[in-house]
């Protein structure tokens, strides 16, 4: 790969990591795609793109627990943790406020 030389001289750019990451999950190696996405997340811990790149592929693994521990909420307002919980359980999660069913108009 390309840019593992260039990682090499620039060890400390995130930006790096991220493109090195990117090329990894393009050509399917998931261990490299696992380090590159998080040296970058190492080196930039507030970096949104590493995090939600690197929980996709542990959540393509098998370990939405460990996708959790990077995603805190989800856009649904309940912990990403918790939505791997219902997940891994496999039971269907009603919602709180049932809606009726539409039975058409009138």
């Amino acid at each position: 790969m390309l840019l593992k030389p260039w990682a090499a001289t620039q060890p400390e750019d995130a930006e790096i990591w991220l493109a090195l990451g990117y090329a990894a999950l393009r050509s399917g190696d998931r261990f490299e795609t696992l380090r590159a996405y998080g040296q970058a997340l190492r080196l930039q811990p507030t970096n949104r793109e590493a995090a939600d790149e690197l929980a996709g592929v542990l959540l393509e693994l098998g370990a939405p627990f460990a996708a959790g521990a990077l995603l805190p909420e989800t856009p649904l307002g309940i912990q990403v943790r918790q939505a791997g919980a219902l997940v891994a359980v496999g039971r269907p999660c009603p919602p709180t406020h049932p809606t009726p069913p539409f039975r058409g108009h009138g």
